[in-house]
């Protein structure tokens, strides 16, 4: 199954700390047990594809989802690439373009959802219209948003997972498993594509036990 050759939760793999400081990521437990649910609705079906989606996706939020276009896709090598919406209206000359992986997850999602294609300049996915002014996509997003965390909600509480947990949840995860498999803050500011370091520290939650025995054996190692 594809939850099988991509779960982070293999032998040997990191854990989610459960911690009250780590209050929008979900626990090992939690993100097994959605991965692995059942949605008793087509609503919760998209609500919990679009999740991992924005997990697999280092994090990527709804609102720079909506706005991928065709032309941001290379399938030759596997690979998209986009500017966060709330960094590209800047006047910064130092932004660079986040790259994502299209795992085997990410490229089913898309072949499930995408538009049938017309031109490079597409939304690839149906969120928006390309007629749409920017307060309509703002509309949209924000409804989508509302669509996701409504439905994904009920599939936690059908499943026993925290029911606290939103869209936004996915990009703290994936975070938090980066941090506990020993990213550098450095390199998960690039996945995230925050400018500022100390955003990053704000997603961050505790690094588990294990984790800091075998990091400070490292250092101690000389």
């Amino acid at each position: 199954p594809l939850y099988e050759r991509l779960s982070p939760f293999k032998a040997g793999g990191y854990q989610i700390p459960a911690s009250t400081k780590v209050k929008k990521a979900l626990t090992k437990k939690d993100l097994r047990a959605l991965l692995e649910s059942s949605p008793k609705t087509p609503e919760q079906q998209k609500a919990k594809d679009y999740w991992f989606f924005s997990f697999y996706s280092q994090g990527m939020n709804v609102n720079d989802i909506a706005r991928l276009r065709y032309k941001d896709f290379d399938f030759s090598i596997n690979k998209f690439y986009f500017f966060r919406n709330k960094t590209k209206n800047s006047r910064r000359t130092d932004l660079y373009p986040i790259d994502v992986f299209i795992n085997d997850y990410l490229l089913e999602f898309i072949e499930k959802y995408k538009t049938t294609f017309n031109n490079q300049n597409q939304f690839i996915f149906p969120i928006l219209s390309q007629n749409d002014d920017e307060n309509e996509k703002k509309r949209k997003i924000r409804n989508f948003i509302r669509f996701i965390n409504q439905h994904i909600k009920k599939l936690a509480n059908d499943n026993e997972i925290n029911p606290k947990i939103s869209v936004n949840w996915a990009r703290h995860t994936f975070t938090t498993l980066g941090v506990n498999a020993s990213l550098s803050l450095e390199e998960l500011r690039q996945f995230l594509g925050h400018q500022n370091i100390r955003t990053t520290q704000t997603y961050v939650g505790s690094i588990e036990d294990e984790n800091k025995q075998k990091l400070t054996e490292k250092i101690f190692n000389f």
